[in-house]
């Protein structure tokens, strides 16, 4: 999972080797969750499935973007959480 600098705001991508069922991401500024996606389209590629989401209406910050694969049969059952810490100047 990595972010980029959009204009304006961040592009988020994420890679999973192994094929995913819906992926939750959440973008926090201190402790306020600001934005929120479902995700359930992937692009397979050689190296896994991957996805790539636009979130322009980030202002710059510090912001923690949290990731979760959830499962489509349990939907409480998160099957893997990733969080990373970004900026936006």
């Amino acid at each position: 999972m990595w972010v980029e600098e959009g204009s304006p705001g961040a592009i988020v991508n994420c890679l999973f080797t192994k094929r995913p069922y819906k992926v939750v991401l959440e973008i926090y500024r201190q402790d306020f969750r600001i934005a929120y996606r479902e995700i359930m389209e992937f692009q397979e590629t050689e190296e896994g499935h991957a996805m790539s989401e636009a979130f322009p209406e980030l202002d710059p910050g510090f912001y923690t973007l949290k990731c979760m694969q959830i499962d489509y049969l349990h939907p409480d059952r998160i099957r893997h959480e990733h969080s990373v810490m970004f900026r936006l100047e």
